[in-house]
């Protein structure tokens, strides 16, 4: 299974909105999941995407990467995992689980994901108070 970023958006609704987009084409909103380092915009999505569990993380264990963001997909939200530079962040969706280990597990995340450039750019997004949306594929 890949994950693969969707797309970064401004707020919450844009987010639910790109989901229904792709639920209309087949895919279940359990593959979704979210990072923000706003604790209130992601206990949004999770409340209006109608998820039934959210248990915190550990806020030390910046490694949230592996069921990463079970909010969205039902499981694990982080509220403040905190990353040096950048603040805290919220994990919630199935990659939420994923994300196990020390502080350079986001940008490594990122890395795997495209190249140094983009994982600069991701980290920049969150730190202005973007949310960044997955899909396990």
């Amino acid at each position: 299974m890949e994950t693969r970023i969707i797309g970064i958006f401004d707020s919450q609704q844009e987010v639910i909105n790109e989901i229904k987009k792709y639920e209309a084409q087949g895919i279940d909103r359990s593959k979704f999941s979210v990072l923000a380092k706003d604790e209130g915009k992601t206990d949004y999505l999770t409340e209006k995407m109608d998820i039934d569990e959210q248990q915190p993380a550990n806020e030390g264990a910046f490694g949230v990467l592996g069921g990463f963001f079970a909010g969205i997909g039902g499981g694990i939200a982080v509220p403040g995992m905190a990353i040096p530079g950048t603040g805290p962040l919220i994990a919630a969706g199935p990659f939420a689980s994923a994300l196990v280990g020390n502080n350079e597990d986001l940008r490594n995340m990122f890395l795997s994901m495209g190249n140094e450039e983009l994982a600069d750019r991701y980290i920049e997004e969150l730190d202005a108070g973007k949310i960044i949306l997955f899909l396990d594929e």
